[in-house]
Parts: structure tokens; C-alpha cells; sequence
């Protein structure tokens, strides 16, 4: 504080500025649930592990059930495994209505051996992956067989237990397979692979997820790495976000992953009881919002595996131990986003001071102090 010389007078004058972000700033967006539909069986509208997810253009849902082989009995003589599981895709209306279903267990065309993962192509086409049939096969819209592509090996073109499949704007299709990520143009023709066993920059431990923006980004799941890698459409690297633990950012065993028309990435961590929750960020990976935890209720989940999001936002889970599909709708929060202040101010801890956007600062009075 500064003191008065004796004698001598003086005013000071305080001039108290109002600092106002300006009308722009993004609010925050949150998710609340929406509906679900589903329960444990075999009928229509029905599932047994629901583990993929996609949308077509017109909003309809196509979810992949998962089924079990299990051990044969020693000595037999049979060709594959006992069967536990459904073994199908269904298709239905962005509300939950069953509109059509395929497949069943075995090694044929349109049969599956623990189908996994699903995508869809701007066409409406639908292309599904087989964890222990080792190959991908498309669909047309109403389940109709088209084409099919891969064998068991470590070879270009074969698989060792394919799981998650997106599709870009131009067709080409992009698969985790084992400890690497392998691309085809929409015929299954081999393009290109990438990806080796590891902890580094393009390595992966059991990739699950895949997911390409607009621009041909792709993102993928590393589950056992507990991250989400970036690369552009020829498997460049771009940039990593993750590690393990519960906290914003931080994944365990992460495994469906998607991207919004905005660029957004939302990621489902399911394989483990201690996480039951969709993150969501910036194509940069900086966090935005989650939402979910374990249980049975609306909005909470037991293992949610496959995540797609509508162009208008709204997101659907298969949460696989609960036997249904959820739908969470995007609403504005009721304060605004916190943009953090770059450098000191406490803001590691997290504390937020004023935007690092510009802001109106607005004289609102004149304090007079006299001596």
C-alpha cells in the first residue's frame, strides 16, 4: 500500500472495469438419455452381447451381437466349436424399431463365427467382422450377401481376429487386426497396413475401435495401451491422448470409439468393471465431457463396447451386459464452457481465470478518494 506525504493532498482514482466474455463463447454440451431398447434373448429387438454399432444416412441402427464358441469336447469330430450367442446383425429405426435381422453360426456366406465389429458406407452397404471367422463381409441394406474378403494368418490381406471396421467418405475401409491396422478400397482390395505389437508412437496392444473423421483422420481404440492414436488415411502418426486411470482424459481398456460431423471423438471404456462411462473430445483430444458408470439404470452401463453418433448428434451405445442399445441426446449446459488462462494462475490446479479469448472490458463507475 502507498502512504500519503504529510501535507500534501492528493486524489487517486479507481476505475473498476467489467469483464465480459463475448456472446460467441461456446457453452458447454452435456449428454442426457434419450430411450433404449432391448433385453437379453433371442427375438426380434432382442440381443445376446451386443458389442458393434452403426449408422446408416437415413438414421437406422445396425447392431452386431456377439456369440461365443466354446471348447468341444474332447474326442469329437466336429469342424467348429459349440456355439453360445446369436450370431446376427440387426438393423433398426433411429427410434428402436426392428426393422429387419441376418445371420446365424457358421463358416458360409452371411453365416458368422463371432462377429464383432460393423460399419456402414455412405451407399448404405454393411460391412461386419468375424473375431474368429478371420475375414469381413459386406452386406446391401436389408442383409442381402455381397462380397467377402480374408483368411487366417499375419499376411496382407488375411487376419488374426479382426475387430473393429469404419469406413471413410470415399469408400475405403480400414480394419484392427492383431497388433495393426490394414486398409481396402470397398472391393477388400489390400491398400496399405500399419502398426506393430507395442507401447510407441504407430504401435498398438490389442486395438479395438477405428474411426475416420471427414478429412480421413483415423482414430483408433488402443486398448491395452490405455490411448487413443491419431494418423492420417495412410497411417501416418499424428498425435496420442491418454494413459491409464479414472480421470478426465484417462482411459482403462478403452474400446469403441466415433467420431461426429463436427470432428468430436467420443470413446467407450467397457472391458473393465471399473470404468463404465463415454468420453468425448476434441479432435485434438482435449476433454470436453463424459458421461455413465456402472449399473443397470437409464444412463448407466455394463461394458459399453460400440458408440455411433447421428448427425444431429445424438449418440448410441451398445451396452453389451445389459442387453440393450441407449441413445443420449446433446443439450447445452446451463453456464458456459471454462476456457482456461494460458501459463500461471492456479489453472494446473484446476481454477480458471479469464478466457484467453478476447473480452469487453466495460468501465461501470469511478471511485474518488481524496486527502
Amino acid at each position: 500500500m502507498y502512504r500519503c506525504r504529510s501535507g500534501i493532498a492528493f486524489s487517486v482514482v479507481f476505475l473498476i472495469l467489467f469483464a465480459v466474455a463475448p456472446p460467441s463463447l461456446a457453452k458447454a454440451v452435456e449428454y442426457e438419455y434419450a430411450l433404449q431398447w432391448g433385453s437379453i434373448g433371442i427375438g426380434k429387438g432382442q440381443f445376446d452381447y451386443p458389442v458393434g454399432i452403426a449408422l446408416d444416412a437415413s438414421g437406422n441402427v445396425y447392431v452386431v451381437e456377439y456369440g461365443q464358441e466354446l471348447p468341444l469336447p474332447l474326442g469329437t469330430s466336429k469342424r467348429i466349436a459349440m456355439t453360445s450367442g446369436n450370431f446376427r446383425v440387426q438393423k433398426f429405426d433411429a427410434k428402436g424399431n426392428f426393422l429387419t435381422k441376418w445371420g446365424s453360426f457358421g463358416d458360409g456366406d452371411g453365416e458368422f463365427r463371432s462377429p464383432w465389429g460393423i460399419a456402414v458406407d455412405s451407399s448404405g452397404n454393411v460391412y461386419v467382422t468375424e473375431l474368429n471367422g478371420h475375414r469381413v463381409q459386406k452386406f446391401d441394406s436389408s442383409g442381402r450377401f455381397l462380397k467377402k474378403w480374408g483368411i487366417c494368418g499375419d499376411g496382407d490381406g488375411q487376419f488374426l481376429g479382426p475387430q473393429g471396421i469404419a469406413v471413410d467418405a470415399i469408400g475405403n475401409i480400414y480394419v484392427t487386426d492383431d497388433c495393426r491396422i490394414q486398409k481396402f478400397d470397398a472391393s477388400g482390395v489390400f491398400l496399405t497396413k500399419w502398426g506393430s505389437e507395442g507401447s510407441g508412437d504407430g504401435q498398438f496392444l490389442w486395438p479395438q475401435g477405428i474411426a475416420v473423421d471427414a478429412s480421413g483422420n483415423v482414430y483408433v481404440a488402443d486398448t491395452s495401451n490405455h490411448r487413443v492414436q491419431k494418423f492420417n488415411a495412410e497411417g501416418v502418426f499424428l498425435t496420442k491422448w491418454g494413459s491409464r486411470g479414472s480421470g478426465d482424459g484417462q482411459f482403462i481398456e478403452p474400446v469403441g470409439i466415433a467420431v461426429d460431423t463436427s470432428g468430436n471423438v467420443y470413446v467407450t471404456e467397457g472391458n473393465s468393471r471399473i470404468e463404465n462411462r463415454v468420453q468425448k473430445f476434441d479432435s485434438e483430444g482435449n476433454f470436453l465431457t463424459k458421461w455413465g458408470r456402472e449399473g443397470s439404470g437409464d444412463g448407466q452401463f455394463q461394458h459399453p463396447h460400440g458408440i455411433a453418433v447421428s448427425a444431429s448428434g445424438n449418440a448410441y451405445v451398445a451396452d453389451a451386459y445389459n442387453y440393450r442399445v441407449q441413445m443420449f441426446t446433446p443439450v447445452e449446459a446451463s453456464s458456459p464452457t471454462p476456457v482456461p488462462t494460458p501459463g500461471g494462475g492456479g489453472c494446473a490446479t484446476g481454477s480458471f481465470g479469464i478466457p484467453a479469448a478476447p473480452v469487453l472490458l466495460i468501465p461501470i463507475g469511478l471511485i474518488l478518494f481524496s486527502r
